[in-house]
């Protein structure tokens, strides 16, 4: 990436993102391999913006290529903005990341009713899990 992509920061009114939010949802809906989909990042909670951040939890373990599919898919719902879009596969990503992307992401797709409960307490028990382990190794146990 130039230093110059990194430097554009867009605005859009909200309306207009959530226009756009309810497009790339559209999108993922339509994608049997997404079974939850979240925006997350400084599209959903900053004025200005550099991208659209989509967390997305794949059936199965995600390919190489699946991540591309996504952003193509929702590019073209989008119909190609002027701004990127990242996808970060939720499959095998820590725990404190999932968590804060159910808890203050913008829900897209839920393939089955509840499944981002579930998602989000798992994610959650995890946590919990590892910050006993880690307390126990900081007591030498």
């Amino acid at each position: 990436m130039s230093g110059d992509r990194e430097l554009v920061r867009h605005d859009l009114p909200g309306e207009r993102r959530d226009e756009l939010l309810r497009a790339a949802a559209r999108a993922l809906e339509s994608m049997p391999g997404v079974r939850l989909a979240w925006a997350y990042g400084s599209f959903v909670r900053a004025e200005r913006f550099r991208d659209l951040d989509l967390a997305v939890q794949f059936a199965g373990r995600p390919g190489w290529r699946d991540p591309g599919r996504v952003v193509e898919a929702v590019s073209l719902a989008l119909e190609r903005p002027p701004f990127e879009i990242d996808v970060v596969p939720l499959n095998d990503a820590a725990p404190e990341f999932r968590l804060d992307v159910a808890r203050r992401g913008i829900l897209l797709r839920e393939r089955i009713v509840g499944e981002a409960i579930e998602f989000a307490a798992l994610a959650r028990s995890e946590l919990m899990d590892l910050a006993e382990w880690r307390r126990a190794l900081a007591a030498g146990r």
